[in-house]
């Protein structure tokens, strides 16, 4: 069984919404622009369908869910770092031993750099 809406969605959210309302029912989500898809294993009860309807009407496509938060936030880290390296004129004044460790760091972090803009932004 599916239902078909308009609205425009943050599918993984909108999945995660739909799953606590009709768990294992929902197999999951398709969109082909603003059409949304729901892909049921069976029917549902007209309670279930309303509410499905309600979940998908009050749905904020800006919600985020925790993992895309956090993938978010490592983004804007990962945009901090590049444009605001290490610099190891910072650690002139500090023992040889840490000195050596932050030039490490440096070397580390522009690796990094060069290995997400490698793999086009992904590690």
């Amino acid at each position: 069984m599916n239902m078909i809406f308009e609205k425009v969605v943050n599918a993984e959210m909108l999945d995660s919404e739909l799953r606590d309302v009709v768990g294992s029912s929902l197999l999951g989500i398709s969109t082909a622009g603003e059409e949304v898809t729901v892909h049921f294993s069976k029917d549902l009860t007209g309670a279930q369908k309303s509410r499905v309807q309600e979940i998908v009407e009050a749905h904020d496509a800006q919600r985020l869910t925790l993992t895309q938060e956090a993938d978010a936030e490592r983004i804007s880290q990962r945009a901090v770092f590049q444009t605001e390296p290490l610099s190891i004129r910072e650690f002139d004044t500090l023992t040889l031993p840490v000195k050596k460790l932050a030039e490490r760091v440096a070397w580390l972090e522009q690796e990094v750099i060069r290995m997400v803009g490698s793999e086009g932004g992904r590690i």
